[in-house]
């Protein structure tokens, strides 16, 4: 009997090598709200091609009008984006001034590959760090003291 789909939820595919506890992470979701949202599911039977009910992201809902915009989120001034058709990590990170990097490092991605609906965490810009106002001399740049004029005259 298929699972009833849930408000918020994401129907997934399941591909190779995917398990409740891969998509928990991937989806910022708990493997036991992937349960669940999959009455009947043998997590450890899962089958590719599978479709399976992913419930909404533990983060802050996105109204379906601004679905696919960066928002920020309650905690730290971190956004999140939905990806939309189209999208890929490099396209998002240059609009969002950020690196794919660290795209892949704040979402726990282990490849670029991103779905349609999939919300993502946009990491804020990462400041320079401080550089000390004292440097360390270089020799080669070390100017030597004046040396006094001897005085001239009678």
């Amino acid at each position: 009997m298929p699972a009833t789909p849930l408000v918020g939820a994401t129907e997934h595919v399941v591909a190779k090598g995917e398990s409740f506890s891969s998509l928990a992470k991937k989806y910022n979701v708990s493997v036991k709200a992937i349960a669940d949202a999959n009455p009947g599911v043998d997590s450890t039977k899962l089958k590719i091609g599978q479709t399976l009910h992913i419930p909404a992201a533990l983060t802050p809902a996105v109204p379906a009008a601004t679905a696919a915009s960066a928002e920020p989120s309650s905690t730290g001034g971190e956004q999140i984006y939905t990806v939309k058709s189209g999208d890929n990590l490099s396209t998002i990170a240059k609009t969002k001034g950020t690196t794919v990097k660290a795209l892949r490092a704040a979402n726990n991605l282990r490849t670029d590959r991103i779905t349609v609906g999939q919300r993502l965490k946009i990491p804020l810009k990462a400041s320079a760090p401080a550089k000390s106002s004292v440097t360390p001399a270089d020799p080669a740049l070390t100017v030597s003291p004046a040396v006094p004029a001897t005085p001239s005259g009678p």
